[in-house]
């Protein structure tokens, strides 16, 4: 009687059947299913690990009118929480809160979360703010399909100063009490603190503003100082005890 050696065990021939079973299902899985997180067989070959539910990212070409966009996506039934798709709008949006419908499921408005917290919605900065043919990530919140990396800047976030040219002082802080007066077309400066108390501020009829102390500006306007007063009127004092 002929010997037969074989070339794998019982268990490695179970596990070869095994994983032609569970490849055979994955050929078979449908969008729905990839989204769901489930593995799927690829023109590349097996997809290896779990996928998380939204890591397949369709990208879809919008249609519709106006600014309600529509969309069709394979295996798509219902919306779900923190999946991902991205649009190419085939036109600009004509609002400021455009909506998409995908897969006639209802139309979601599209919306921008604020730079510092991911609570609340904003719309879009201007009607067009969606363009056509410039791709956008969208990820749905349970309400509104939110703008992936559009948010909107909270001033209290900002991690630095904003300059004048776009309407703020160009400055984080101030010295106190010095006053404020625009250097050039384009920053804000302070002015020091005059050498004598009691100087007065003036300007010429160009150039920055300037201190000038009491007594420069008693001799500009012809005034006699409080000496001068004083002699003056030890004067008048004089020449009246003299008349009587």
């Amino acid at each position: 009687m002929a010997e037969y050696t074989l070339t794998h065990t019982g268990e490695e021939v179970d596990a070869a059947v095994e994983g032609w079973q569970t490849a055979q299902a994955q050929a078979d899985a449908t969008a729905s299913d990839i989204a769901e997180g489930k593995k799927a067989i690829t023109s590349a070959g097996l997809v290896t690990g779990t996928m998380q539910a939204g890591a397949a990212i369709p990208i879809v070409t919008t249609a519709g009118t106006g600014s309600a966009f529509t969309a069709t996506i394979d295996g798509v039934t219902e919306l779900t929480v923190g999946m991902l798709i991205t649009i190419i709008p085939h036109r600009a949006s004509s609002s400021s809160t455009p909506t998409l419908n995908i897969n006639g499921l209802g139309a979601k408005e599209i919306r921008r979360r604020y730079s510092y917290t991911n609570s609340s919605a904003t719309t879009g900065y201007t009607s067009s703010w969606l363009s056509s043919g410039d791709p956008q990530l969208l990820q749905y919140d349970g309400t509104y399909w939110i703008a992936v990396g559009a948010n909107k800047p909270y001033t209290s976030d900002l991690s630095s100063s904003v300059s004048v040219s776009k309407g703020g002082t160009g400055k984080t802080s101030w010295s106190s009490y010095r006053l404020i007066y625009p250097s050039s077309t384009t920053a804000l400066t302070q002015l020091a603190f005059p050498t004598t108390a009691g100087s007065f501020l003036r300007q010429g009829t160009s150039g920055a503003p300037y201190w000038t102390t009491p007594d420069d500006v008693r001799e500009a306007i012809g005034a006699a100082s409080a000496e001068e007063v004083g002699n003056i009127s030890a004067l008048l004092d004089e020449i009246n005890g003299e008349v009587v």
